[in-house]
């Protein structure tokens, strides 16, 4: 499912990003042994070097307070919270995130071209700053084709489990 957040939503998100700062390396081991499959997503974009992911960390109170109240769910203890960014060429082969019973993806900017979303081998509209899609992360197979033009940045948040919103 695709639905929108304002843009003050978006802006307050990018703000707490930068304030809580990047997961430092013991957070980072921990997030290893969570999800390797992400870490190590070489995997995933095959040779290709314009793919990159930073991890912020997931103790966050305010951040994981907003996030819920964003993705209207009572979890406040998400798997993991990391940005995308995929420059001209970047692009993510069809994977699974191996453990999120749930996916929640933002756009944070939507000045790119090429980039299109697949998820369960159909293209997807998800390309508007403030869009959201969530999908069942350990199911759901998907993908994004590469980036023409401009950068695809996405937030990126996993969870145990929870009800996806339908």
């Amino acid at each position: 499912m695709i639905y929108n957040i304002t843009e003050n939503d978006v802006k307050v998100l990018e703000e707490l990003l930068q304030t809580i700062g990047l997961a430092e390396k013991e957070q980072m081991q921990k997030i290893k042994k969570l999800a390797p499959g992400l870490v190590s997503y070489g995997e995933y974009t095959g040779k290709l070097k314009p793919v990159h992911i930073d991890f912020y960390s997931r103790y966050n109170h305010k951040l994981n307070k907003q996030l819920s109240n964003i993705f209207n769910i009572g979890n406040t203890n998400p798997l993991t919270i990391h940005t995308v960014n995929y420059e001209v060429g970047g692009e993510v082969l069809e994977h699974i995130d191996a453990n999120s019973m749930n996916t929640f993806v933002i756009m944070l900017d939507d000045n790119f071209k090429g980039g299109d979303f697949y998820l369960n081998n159909k293209l997807v509209d998800f390309k508007k700053r403030g869009d959201i899609i969530n999908y069942i992360g350990n199911i759901s197979p998907h993908r994004v084709e590469k980036v023409t033009d401009g950068t695809r940045k996405v937030l990126v948040v996993w969870y145990p489990s929870e009800k996806v919103i339908t």
